[in-house]
């Protein structure tokens, strides 16, 4: 759990750190932003089910068929919240950016829309996080988090260099996805 905790700080903090260092702080608050706006559905859904899903799941550790209908259910519902937001997100990014925050700020729709794709990846792979800390298998979440950062750590520079700010949002969500593999085998 402790090494999980260190992964994911390093996972969801080093970006900015490396952004801000490579490209200034004017193209971090650009990230930032895009990050905040793009992940909004997916934390805030996630946040919510995943307080209640570990203690759920640490009471059914023990019966395998409950637990696996818990999870099943658990999992379909965060599909069916946060895939329709991030599709809405996506779509509506150019409109609500020059609406609510003005043309200057149109330089960060493409990150805003790649992170959006990233929250769903974060979503789905949190229903596996609470899954593997309540029935007694952490490690599983420190190893979804360790191929995150693994992946961020091979990918930020050379996309942030070559691309920028929507680099640095592409290589967290490549990192994101580097977990689903890991989510769907053990999950």
């Amino acid at each position: 759990v402790y090494g999980s905790a260190l992964t994911t700080y390093a996972a969801q903090q080093g970006d900015d750190a490396f952004v801000g260092w490579l490209l200034g702080s004017s193209a971090l608050g650009l990230y930032r932003v895009s990050f905040r706006f793009g992940n909004a559905p997916a934390t805030e859904t996630v946040n919510v089910i995943t307080s209640v899903t570990f203690p759920l799941y640490s009471k059914l550790q023990d019966d395998t068929a409950a637990l696996r209908t818990a999870f099943r259910r658990i999992t379909e519902t965060v599909f069916v919240l946060v895939l329709p937001a991030t599709v809405g997100i996506v779509l509506v990014a150019p409109s609500f950016t020059r609406v609510f925050l003005g043309d200057q700020w149109m330089i960060m729709v493409p990150a805003l829309q790649v992170l959006a794709v990233g929250g769903l990846f974060r979503a789905i792979a949190q229903t596996g996080r609470s899954l593997f800390r309540g029935s007694g298998v952490p490690q599983w979440d420190l190893w979804m988090t360790a191929a995150r950062l693994g992946v961020i750590l091979l990918t930020l520079w050379p996309l942030t260099d070559a691309y920028g700010v929507e680099g640095a949002a592409a290589s967290v969500v490549i990192g994101l996805a580097a977990t689903l593999p890991i989510w769907a085998w053990q999950t």
